[in-house]
C-alpha cells in the first residue's frame, strides 16, 4: 500500500495560517466586528487584532457610541480655569476663558 500524497510539515503549516486568514476575511466582509469575530472564534479581541495586522487583512471599522462626527465634549469653567469633559474622564487646562 502506498500513500500518493502526503503534505509536507511546512505545506501543512501553510495551508493552516491560510485557512485562518480565509476565516478572518469571511468574517470581515459579512460585517462582523473584530470582537464579535474574537468571540465566534473563542479568541481575545487583542489576539485577533494582533494577527489581523500582522497579515494586513482589511477590516472596516465600525465607530460605535458617535453620531455623526461629534464627540461626548463638555465645557465648564471653574475659578478661570477650563475644565473639559471626555466621556467620564476630566481634564484640566491653564487656559483662562
Amino acid at each position: 500500500m502506498t500513500i500518493k500524497f502526503i503534505e509536507t510539515w511546512d505545506e501543512m503549516l501553510a495551508r493552516h495560517h491560510q485557512e485562518k486568514i480565509n476565516s478572518l476575511v469571511i468574517l470581515s466582509q459579512n460585517g462582523y466586528t473584530q470582537t464579535e469575530a474574537a468571540h465566534i472564534l473563542g479568541m481575545t479581541k487583542t489576539h485577533l487584532n494582533i494577527f489581523v495586522k500582522r497579515n494586513k487583512i482589511v477590516w472596516k471599522v465600525k465607530r460605535q457610541g458617535h453620531r455623526d462626527g461629534q464627540r461626548n465634549f463638555k465645557r465648564r469653567t471653574e475659578s478661570n480655569k477650563a475644565f473639559f469633559v471626555v466621556g467620564s474622564r476630566s481634564h484640566r487646562t491653564t487656559a483662562a476663558l
